[in-house]
């Protein structure tokens, strides 16, 4: 699906890795945090390919009709946080947070980032002989700071951000890996 609007990011995740190819992106934190979706949306277990729209609802990813539904449903929720991210003559990253003076939640502000195209060529396994095309990678994720409401200014040199990744994107979202309130991206490189 390419769409202007959606920002879809893959975690790789580990748990698959022992079928006899290992996947040069996945993490344990990735597969973690995955069991942490599953635990805060009450859901039974975990699978592949699953999508979670706007960290608030749980779909399919290889169900297009399912994803699009969600993506409509969590348009519902009027953003009522405004996220800003500029690059300095520097190099640095300056962000601008801005949103209710009284939050009723904490948000964590977090550095996502991610590369846009990969290509693997798989040696093992039950796709050994395929290129692997894949899109969005998530590289790293490195919480920056907290939000309990009102503006937050930021400058965020390099050394603030994970070292991996050619693009980033930042996110406010509410602590226990609930709903996304603000994101914004920007290139790194």
């Amino acid at each position: 699906m390419r769409r202007a609007d959606v920002l879809p990011l893959a975690y790789h995740v580990d748990y698959w890795d022992y079928i006899g190819w290992k996947d040069p992106f996945a993490q344990r934190a990735w597969t973690e945090r995955q069991r942490g979706y599953s635990a805060a949306l009450g859901l039974r277990s975990i699978y592949t390919p699953q999508m979670v729209i706007a960290e608030r609802i749980d779909a399919v990813g290889s169900r297009r009709d399912q994803v699009e539904r969600a993506i409509r449903t969590a348009r519902d929720t009027p953003a009522t946080v405004q996220l800003d991210l500029a690059r300095t003559a520097q190099g640095a990253t300056a962000v601008t947070l801005s949103g209710p003076e009284q939050s009723a939640v904490e948000a964590d502000l977090v550095f996502v980032t991610y590369d846009r195209r990969r290509e693997t060529k798989v040696l093992r396994g039950e796709n050994a002989g395929k290129t692997l095309v894949e899109y969005n990678i998530v590289r790293g994720a490195t919480r920056v700071d907290t939000w309990r409401g009102g503006r937050l200014e930021r400058m965020l040199g390099a050394t603030d951000l994970p070292s991996q990744g050619e693009y980033a994107i930042a996110i406010v979202q509410t602590r226990g890996q609930g709903p996304i309130l603000a994101a914004a991206t920007i290139a790194l490189r």
